[in-house]
């Protein structure tokens, strides 16, 4: 079996009520919990960016 072209996995530790709530929410979406979470993700950088370019990190 090969990875080609897949992103890598990363593993992450989370408390059990944040997991829980990405599972219902993944869920009520019919989607994946890894949707779930890259989404969010990439919302919080697109809201953060600013602090990302600047090198203002109180944004994160």
């Amino acid at each position: 079996m090969s990875n080609i072209g897949r992103p890598p996995q990363v593993n992450i530790r989370m408390p059990n009520e944040v997991r829980e709530s990405l599972k219902c929410i993944a869920n009520t979406q019919d989607r994946s919990m890894n949707y779930v979470i890259v989404k969010a993700l990439k919302e919080y950088i697109d809201r953060n960016s600013e602090a990302l370019t600047t090198g203002n990190s109180q944004g994160l």
